[in-house]
């Protein structure tokens, strides 16, 4: 379905990897939300990256129901960034928005995050999981790569590895996505920092996973996860250095 994009209008989008249990529920949480502030100027786009369950079988249903939702399906496995990278390329809104498949947050969220992106002129909004619901091992996890990624390529979020983010789809144009890995958010900061955009972050609500299995729910896949993460990081300073970039954040 055309989309027009001389309106306010808005994209949004789901990383997903074998989350039949999930998807519904993300989609249904942004038709609604869509329906109440974008009416008839939306889209709503399923990154499918070569789900092995019912998840693209899942979203075609929903696609007869609503020829808003579509799927996008991956042949192959492109990681997390690969699904960030068709989801930009894909989308016609003036918005994108780009959650992930899990259904850890809502779009109830985009509310306030695009009236920060509007009257502060933010380009990209990154989600904040103030309150988190990951378990004790992931918490420490995350706080560790936190504080290694702060100190290697010198963002001041508080959480530049959350699953919700906002852009202003003209912004996005130039942002080049090259890494080929299971995270996005700092080659995204590096790549405002590369283009002078700026960058919001706020306050997400985050739920506990209910069904299904993360990639990073055990020990071992936490620990090579944190060694490619830190890789990563370094591939990140040596080509973007570790100069901070214009940040406004909402309590």
């Amino acid at each position: 379905m055309n989309l027009d994009t001389s309106e306010e209008s808005i994209s949004i989008c789901f990383c997903a990897w074998n989350e039949q249990d999930n998807i519904i529920t993300c989609i249904d949480d942004a038709i609604q939300f869509a329906e109440a502030n974008f009416p008839d100027s939306y889209e709503i786009y399923v990154i499918d990256n070569a789900s092995t369950d019912r998840t693209p079988e899942i979203v075609r249903q929903q696609s007869v129901k609503n020829p808003r939702v579509q799927l996008h399906r991956h042949d192959e496995n492109r990681l997390y960034s690969g699904s960030y990278r068709s989801a930009l390329g894909i989308s016609k809104g003036r918005y994108i928005a780009i959650l992930d498949g899990d259904y850890q947050h809502t779009c109830k969220d985009l509310e306030k995050a695009l009236h920060l992106m509007k009257y502060e002129n933010v380009d990209i909004i990154y989600g904040w999981k103030k309150e988190r619901h990951d378990g004790l091992l992931r918490d420490v996890f995350s706080f560790g790569l936190k504080i290694v990624s702060q100190a290697l390529i010198g963002h001041r979020l508080n959480d530049i590895n959350c699953g919700f983010r906002l852009f202003k789809a003209q912004t996005t144009k130039n942002i080049r996505i090259q890494e080929k890995v299971n995270s996005v958010g700092p080659e995204l900061y590096c790549e405002a920092r590369r283009l002078n955009l700026k960058i919001g972050e706020i306050p997400v609500q985050h739920f506990a996973r209910q069904e299904g299995a993360g990639i990073h729910g055990s020990l071992l896949p936490l620990l090579r996860g944190t060694k490619r993460f830190a890789a990563y990081l370094l591939r990140l300073r040596k080509r973007f250095g570790s100069t901070p970039v214009l940040t406004v954040s909402r309590a």
